[in-house]
């Protein structure tokens, strides 16, 4: 393993992981954008991170991270903070989506037939169908 060493680079904001969740964006010397899990920091400061290069791994100290100096005039920073507000607010759209499915699972077993008539009746026909498919398969296990 090789030692770290003293990096100079620019937090570009958050970025939406394809698993879901939030990274930090970061821009190393080369111009290069790398990904990393930390707590949110000032889009456009520069930083001082603890890093290694081993081939095409980088490892990095990001947390530890040790901030340098701001944005000052950078043209990229309103890009940068687009993108992150935008990260932002899907994923938090995203953790309001699974918590809605969590609860409505845990609600399911206090619903009467008079509500599940009336959310039925709201639903298009072939989600009704597909629906009254799982309950059948359900009942029948």
């Amino acid at each position: 393993m090789t030692s770290l060493v003293a990096e100079v680079w620019i937090y570009a904001g958050r970025r939406e992981l394809a698993g879901g969740g939030l990274a930090g964006a970061w821009v190393d010397g080369t111009g290069e954008e790398l990904l990393f899990k930390c707590k949110h920091r000032a889009i456009g400061a520069t930083y001082e991170v603890q890093a290694s290069r081993d081939g095409t791994h980088i490892r990095a100290s990001v947390d530890r991270a040790v901030f340098v100096e701001d944005a000052g005039d950078d043209p990229r920073v309103p890009g940068w903070a687009a993108v992150d507000r935008a990260a932002y607010t899907s994923d938090q759209a995203r953790r309001r989506e699974e918590r809605a499915k969590r609860d409505a699972a845990q609600r399911f077993g206090e619903l009467t037939l008079d509500d599940l008539r009336v959310r039925l009746a709201a639903l298009p026909a072939p989600q009704r169908a597909a629906l009254l498919a799982n309950v059948l398969l359900h009942i029948r296990a």
